[in-house]
């Protein structure tokens, strides 16, 4: 059995693993490590990709060319997400998909996630390549201009403020299957009026419900050290003004937010509470994540006070544990004065 089973593994679960499938040790050898080790926590979750009772790479990979296996082990895509994705691409493009790949790759930048890049240009009805090309002539106009946009010089953040686009143009209602509509010529100008439209759309429909998600949020979030405050936004306004201070995508999850799915909040320092500073995307006490302007993560003092924060949070969400504890150190008191 290989030492990177054997290390921090269950000993029987991957004993039994790789006896009964004799096939997992040449998978494990062949570089697919990550699809072994989510085998043995989930084999169901494996089922759409491997089959590791197979007698050969072929039958255990039956949905995979041997080139598309080299191809994905080449580029680290070898996790069960990635190959299933690259599935759901093959289906798509077919014969295309080297050009999607290689599209997704530069789109993604080691900090967009692929399944993101892919639903979003697909709700424009864009296929990656094209779209990896169009930001990329929008990143090379923007590094020959004496002061361009960030947005307009780095190909993730040209994305995000496309993605930020399409969300708002379909919230309104834009016809995104014309090409002059999906890519625009001048994307800064269409973006400042989609995001207008949008900020308008959202106003109106969720001043009430957001009058009650900022309530509940109050109660599940708000917290301050003294250094920092966490700042729930009172309207979807607030979000989308959030992700222009920001450069990021953050208003296309104002619609979630107000419906609860979700919440953004903010976080600030004490006497500066309308200056833009972190933002964080919470699903009930989880952070899913926190990011700085530009997608940046938060210095390591930020991160001690979020790090506060979320044991907080978490306590707030899961009270019975807190007051179990507090129990058993009475009982215990108890007993030694007796």
């Amino acid at each position: 059995m290989p030492s990177g089973i054997r290390d921090g593994w269950n000993f029987c679960v991957a004993a039994a693993t790789f006896t009964v499938y004799p096939q997992t040790e040449l998978v494990w050898k062949a570089g697919y490590t990550d699809i072994v080790k989510a085998f043995m926590l989930d084999g169901k979750k494996c089922a759409a990709i491997c089959r590791l009772d197979g007698d050969s790479m072929k039958k255990v990979f039956p949905k995979f060319t041997k080139e598309e296996l080299r191809l994905l082990r080449e580029k680290k895509l070898t996790d069960v997400k990635e190959m299933e994705l690259y599935v759901k691409l093959k289906k798509v493009y077919g014969k295309r998909i080297p050009q999607a790949m290689e599209a997704l790759e530069g789109l993604c930048a080691h900090y967009w996630d692929r399944g993101e890049v892919l639903a979003t240009a697909r709700k424009a009805n864009v296929e990656p390549h094209r779209l990896y090309r169009y930001l990329s002539k929008i990143v090379e106009a923007g590094k020959a201009k004496k002061k361009p946009q960030v947005w307009e010089t780095y190909i993730t953040n040209a994305f995000s403020h496309w993605k930020d686009y399409i969300d708002a143009a379909a919230v309104i209602g834009f016809d995104l299957s014309r090409e002059e509509v999906s890519l625009p010529k001048k994307l800064g100008q269409r973006h400042d009026v989609a995001v207008k439209l949008h900020r308008e759309i959202l106003a109106e429909r969720q001043a009430e419900a957001m009058a009650h998600v900022w309530e509940n949020n109050e109660k599940r979030y708000g917290y301050t050290d003294g250094e920092f405050v966490i700042v729930n936004p009172r309207s979807s306004i607030e979000i989308i003004d959030e992700g222009a201070a920001q450069c990021h995508c953050v208003a296309g999850y104002a619609d979630r937010h107000a419906k609860g799915v979700l919440a953004i909040v903010f976080i600030r320092r004490v006497g500066e509470e309308d200056k833009a500073l972190i933002t964080v995307e919470m699903r009930e006490d989880k952070c899913m994540q926190a990011r700085k302007k530009h997608n940046r993560n938060p210095d390591e003092h930020e991160q001690e006070f979020i790090d506060k924060w979320l044991i907080e949070v978490h306590e707030r969400f899961h009270p019975t544990k807190k007051k179990n504890k507090r129990k058993e150190k009475t009982a215990v008191a108890v007993g030694v004065t007796a």
